[in-house]
């Protein structure tokens, strides 16, 4: 079965925008609510971390040009994520949205 790389792409997009809420500890040692909008972007661009790591990794033991199209598609794809969560950050700390977690 192929499939291209905006629909390998669009695919993950909408597996990483799982909404959840989480507590973090503010300053004085009580609990402050992210908004849970924020917490995805946040783990948006850890899962971009993490597949840009497992494509160095894929890519540094790759035995055939297959898997070097798939490491590639990965990085591509990490990086185009990783610019629409970061510009949707700004927007958010823009607003007064987010806070960040020390």
């Amino acid at each position: 079965m192929d499939f291209s790389i905006a629909v390998l792409q669009n695919r993950l997009l909408a597996r990483i925008l799982i909404l959840f809420k989480t507590d973090i500890s503010n300053s004085f040692g009580g609990v402050q609510r992210m908004k849970a909008c924020d917490e995805t972007i946040r783990e948006t661009l850890d899962l971009v971390d993490n597949m840009l790591d497992l494509a160095d990794r894929g890519d540094a033991v790759r035995e055939d040009n297959g898997c070097g199209v798939l490491y590639g598609v990965l990085r591509d794809s990490a990086f185009r994520i990783k610019q629409l969560a970061e510009t949707e950050k700004e927007a958010h700390v823009k607003k007064g949205w987010w806070k960040d977690q020390e």
